[in-house]
C-alpha cells in the first residue's frame, strides 16, 4: 500500500517521459533482484532453524555469495536500462543499483530472522522503510528533485535497512566458536532461483519489451493502469496464501478439484471491482495519477479483462507449487517462452493496447495448461493414495 502511494506520487511529480524512465528501472530491478535472490533466503531459513550453531557464518556465507552475484546482475540492469531508457544521466542507473545490493544483504537478514522467529523485524523495517520513502522522498521531489531522486530514495532507504539489519541479526544469531558453515550451494538453490526468474521475466515482460520498441510516454500511462492492476492483485495473493493451508490435509485426488473450484470462485470477486474500474476507468486514472494517464483508460480496461483469470492463477500457483514444484516450473517455462514473440508482436502494432493484450493472452494461456494438465495428471486418486485408505 505505501509503495503504491509513492508510485503514485512519483507519477505526479516527474514528467511522463521521466514516470516512465522510473517505472522501467523497478522493473528491471525486479527482475534483477530475483536473479540476485537466487533461492537463497529459502534455503537460509531452513539451515539457520536446523543448525542454528552455524548461523552467523552461513549468514556471512550466503551474504557474500549475493553480493557477487549482484556484481554481474548490477551490470546486466546496467547496460539494459541505458539502452531502454530515454535517460542520459549515468547517475540514474546507479541509484537504482544502491537499492540492489543493498537488497540483497537485508534480505539475507530477514531470513535468518524470520527462521529464529523474528519475522516481526523484517515486516516492520519494511513498513519503517517505505514510510521513509514516501515522506522525505515526496519533500524531495515537490521541490524538484527529479527522477534521480525518484531513484535514490529507494535506494537510500534500502541501504539504511541494510545497515541496521546486519546489527540486528550480529546481535540475535547465536555465538559460536566454529568457523565452518552450513553448505548453500548454487546447485541447490538452482530449481528455486530459475522458478523466480521465470516468474519476474514473465510478469515484467511487457513493460520491458514496452520500453525496447516504443517510448517512455508510453511506458509511463501503461505502468500507471499497471499498477492498479497489480495492487488489486496484492489482495488477491493474501487469500491465495490461505488456500494453502486450507486445503493441506486433503489427499491430491481432493486437493487439486477443491483448489481449482477455490480459484473459480476467487476469479468472481475479482469480477467486482474488474467491472467498477472499467466503468469509471478514466476517472480513476485521474484521480490517482493526473489528466495525463486519462489516455490509457482503454488500456486500463483491457487489464481488467485479465484481473478475474490473473487473480485464480494466483491461487492455483500457490497449491500447484506444492503438489509438484516441477511440473509448475516446466509449464510456466514453457508459457513464458511463448509470451515472449506474442508479446513483441502486440507491443510493435498497438504499443501498450497490445502489452494488454499480451497479459490477457499469456494467463489465459497459463490458466487453461494449469487446470488440464494438473487435474488431469493429480485430479484422480493415486495409487499410493488408494493403499493408504
Amino acid at each position: 500500500m505505501v509503495s503504491a502511494i509513492w508510485f503514485i506520487i512519483a507519477a505526479r511529480n516527474l514528467s511522463l517521459s521521466e514516470f516512465g524512465d522510473f517505472a522501467l528501472g523497478i522493473a528491471l530491478l525486479g527482475a534483477a533482484g530475483v536473479l540476485v535472490e537466487f533461492g537463497f533466503p529459502g534455503l537460509l531459513s531452513q539451515s539457520v532453524s536446523s543448525n542454528p550453531h552455524l548461523a552467523r557464518r552461513t549468514v556471512q556465507h550466503v551474504r557474500q555469495s549475493r553480493l557477487l552475484i549482484s556484481v554481474f546482475a548490477g551490470a546486466a540492469f546496467f547496460i539494459t536500462y541505458l539502452l531502454l531508457s530515454h535517460s542520459h544521466s549515468l547517475l540514474v542507473p546507479f541509484a537504482f543499483l544502491l537499492s540492489m545490493f543493498a537488497t540483497a544483504s537485508y534480505t539475507t537478514d530477514t531470513a535468518a530472522l524470520r527462521a529464529i522467529g523474528l519475522a516481526r523485524v523484517d515486516g516492520l523495517m519494511d513498513v519503517a522503510s517505505r514510510v521513509f520513502v514516501v515522506l522525505v522522498g515526496s519533500i524531495w521531489l515537490i521541490h524538484g528533485g527529479g527522477l534521480l531522486a525518484a531513484a535514490l530514495i529507494y535506494g537510500t532507504a534500502d541501504l539504511l535497512s541494510a545497515l541496521v539489519l546486519v546489527w540486528f541479526t550480529h546481535r540475535h544469531l547465536e555465538r559460536s566458536e566454529i568457523t565452518a558453515h552450513a553448505q548453500i550451494t548454487i546447485r541447490q538453490a538452482a530449481p528455486l532461483a530459475a522458478a523466480g526468474i521465470i516468474f519476474a521475466v514473465y510478469y515484467r515482460l511487457d513493460i520491458i519489451i514496452l520500453a525496447a520498441l516504443r517510448n517512455s510516454t508510453n511506458v509511463a500511462t501503461y505502468a500507471a493502469s499497471y499498477k492498479i492492476f497489480d495492487g488489486i492483485l496484492l489482495s488477491v495473493w493474501s487469500f491465495a496464501t490461505l488456500v494453502v493451508p486450507a486445503t493441506a490435509k486433503d489427499p491430491q485426488h481432493v486437493r487439486v478439484p477443491r483448489t481449482i473450484t477455490l480459484a473459480f470462485w476467487c476469479a468472481l470477486v475479482c469480477c467486482v471491482p474488474a467491472i467498477i474500474i472499467t466503468v469509471e476507468a478514466p476517472w480513476i486514472l485521474r484521480i490517482l495519477f493526473g489528466s495525463d494517464f486519462v489516455g490509457s483508460a482503454n488500456t486500463l480496461r483491457l487489464l481488467m479483462i485479465a484481473l478475474p483469470i490473473s487473480g485464480a492463477v494466483l491461487v492455483l500457483n500457490s497449491v500447484f507449487g506444492i503438489v509438484s514444484r516441477h511440473l509448475l516450473l516446466i509449464l510456466e517455462a514453457c508459457v513464458a517462452i511463448l509470451a515472449v514473440p506474442i508479446t513483441i508482436l502486440l507491443v510493435a502494432e498497438w504499443g501498450k493496447t497490445g502489452a494488454a493484450v499480451s497479459t490477457i493472452v499469456g494467463q489465459t494461456t497459463l490458466i487453461f495448461v494449469l487446470i488440464v494438465l494438473f487435474a488431469r495428471r493429480y485430479g484422480k486418486p493415486q495409487l499410493s493414495e488408494m493403499e493408504s485408505s
